[in-house]
C-alpha cells in the first residue's frame, strides 16, 4: 500500500478499510507479486493494467465511511 502511495498510483488511509472498486485490482496486485511462491512468472502487463486503473480511480471523493478514532 505504500509503495502504490508513494508512486502515486493509489492511496487509501486505513489499509484494512479500503474503497470495494479497487479491491479486485489490488488483489492482482498482490497476486501478481506473489507469483514466484507459486512456481508461476509474474506478469508485466497485469501488474501496468492494474496500476493504470487505480490511477483512474477518483481518491478524493469521500469513502463514505465512518472515522474511526483512537481514544488515549
Amino acid at each position: 500500500m505504500s509503495d502504490l502511495a508513494t508512486r502515486d498510483i493509489w492511496q487509501w488511509g486505513d489499509a484494512d478499510e479500503f474503497d470495494d472498486d479497487a479491491f479486485v485490482h489490488l488483489a492482482k496486485l498482490i497476486a501478481n507479486s506473489k507469483a514466484r511462491v507459486f512456481g508461476v512468472a509474474p506478469d508485466e502487463t497485469v501488474r501496468l493494467m492494474s496500476e493504470a486503473r487505480l490511477r483512474q480511480l477518483n481518491v478524493l471523493s469521500l469513502s463514505g465511511q465512518h472515522q474511526t478514532a483512537e481514544y488515549f
